[in-house]
């Protein structure tokens, strides 16, 4: 697994509820490039890791706060493997690098990218091919958001 060096993405896109933390804003221990309290993290951070540091194909490039995506590796109810990807900035999934990032793992899976803070909106890229997914009016559990939105 590779460090995450001055990356901490993880603190400010995802939201977590044990946290009280909001999608898009840093969470209240972050300070500087780090953790204020990271040898007594909570357990969601302990056991969360990104994709990029999971990955070994994966160079620098792709580093979240270089690209502007988080990866996050999901199992829906059918057992089907789905690539998160949430914006870290509103549009990076349009940067060279990130295209390529969402275009190579969409070959192979699916691959479903979240704006900034959007938890329930978005849409999904199916082996290359382009989907849009209704907007849901409530947050639904993941498995039902990914199960609603194939096509």
């Amino acid at each position: 697994m590779k460090s995450c060096g001055s990356c901490t993405v993880c603190c400010t896109v995802p939201a977590f509820p044990e946290l009280a933390s909001t999608a898009g804003e840093d969470c209240k221990h972050k300070v500087g490039d780090g953790c204020g309290i990271y040898s007594d993290r909570p357990q969601v951070c302990r056991v969360y890791f990104c994709g990029w540091t999971a990955s070994l194909s994966l160079g620098p490039r792709c580093r979240p706060d270089r690209c502007g995506i988080l990866l996050e590796l999901r199992t829906d109810s059918n057992g089907a493997q789905v690539v998160i990807a949430r914006e870290v900035w509103k549009g990076a999934h349009r940067g060279k690098n990130a295209k390529r990032l969402i275009k190579s793992l969409a070959r192979t899976r699916f691959v479903a990218v979240y704006p900034p803070g959007d938890l329930d909106g978005g849409h999904l890229h199916t082996r290359g091919r382009r989907h849009y997914r209704p907007r849901l009016r409530r947050p639904a559990p993941l498995d039902e958001r990914i199960d609603n939105a194939t096509p």
